[in-house]
């Protein structure tokens, strides 16, 4: 007998697949966030404004990716949530 327990549900190699699939996207999300805080006193300086009007405007942009959660759920449930992850991440379908 392995080291699950009775009756508990086994994880097969698709549920990985999918937990790995949406944790990079996940991932890829927050390296936009981190790379975007970092950039903020360049382009405040590109764009000849302040700092702080650059941080609200991350902020609104943010914002904006938060709520699409909400319509890309809704799409994942109706559509199927393979095919919405792969084109909200730009990816060919295999």
């Amino acid at each position: 007998m392995g080291s699950t327990a009775v009756g508990a549900p086994r994880r097969t190699t698709g549920q990985a697949g999918v937990f790995i699939a949406a944790s990079l996207a996940l991932l890829c999300i927050q390296l936009d966030f981190f790379a975007l805080n970092l950039a903020i006193p360049g382009i405040a300086d590109e764009l000849d404004t302040t700092v702080s009007a650059a941080q609200w405007t991350l902020s609104a942009y943010m914002l904006a990716v938060g709520c699409l959660f909400i319509v890309g759920g809704r799409l994942g449930d109706l559509l199927g949530r393979r095919p919405v992850l792969l084109g909200g991440t730009g990816l060919p379908r295999p």
